[in-house]
């Protein structure tokens, strides 16, 4: 986890606050948050715009 920065804008959905620094939101305007778990693979996967990070 991270904690709030500065530079950091907060947005919270259905209680849940996300952390985006703002430099990225002048790069990606959609981001899409997934969680898999199965017998591949388990956690988060992040993609914006396109552009993907996983956090396990």
């Amino acid at each position: 986890m991270d904690e709030q920065k500065e530079n950091d804008e907060v947005y919270v959905e259905d209680d849940i606050n996300y952390i985006v620094d703002k430099d990225l939101l002048h790069n990606y305007s959609v981001f899409n948050i997934e969680y898999t778990n199965n017998w591949l693979r388990n956690g988060f996967n992040v993609t914006a715009n396109g552009a993907s990070s996983n956090c396990r």
